[in-house]
């Protein structure tokens, strides 16, 4: 399937009309619902080109559909400038560890104190204090 995905888009986009974005992204979709991600990475990096596909509406999409691996994959694929982003969604999934190391490997005591503030359970709460006590240090 790989190797026809242009010809899979161009199908679509002619039969329904559809503007390219649309295209790119119902063919996304559908690669997410047959659970062909290897395919959709080879898919997205052939059309990174054509649309700018951003990797935290990937994620997103995997999220819904209880993809978290792969959602974990797409957030790896963020670019740095778009960090609050990866903080979200990874608070939104529940890797509120994986937030906090986030933010404390990029030195972001503004990221930190944010996601302590919506942090409930003890020992997180505490892993977060201490890292940003770490930072203040510094």
């Amino acid at each position: 399937m790989a190797s026809n995905n242009g010809s899979a888009v161009n199908d679509l986009k002619n039969a329904y009309k559809l503007a390219d974005k649309k295209a790119i992204l119902t063919k996304i979709k559908v690669l997410i619902d047959a659970k062909k991600f290897d395919d959709l990475l080879i898919f997205m990096e052939k059309h990174q080109k054509d649309f700018k596909i951003p990797a935290e509406l990937i994620a997103d999409m995997l999220l819904q559909r209880g993809e978290v691996t792969w959602a974990m994959k797409m957030l790896a694929r963020m670019p740095s400038k778009r960090k609050d982003e990866q903080y979200l969604l990874l608070q939104r999934i529940g890797r509120y560890k994986e937030a906090i190391d986030l933010a404390a490997d990029r030195k972001d005591l503004e990221a930190l104190e944010d996601i302590s503030s919506t942090l409930l359970e003890p020992t997180l709460i505490g892993y977060c204090n201490e890292k940003l006590s770490l930072l203040r240090r510094k």
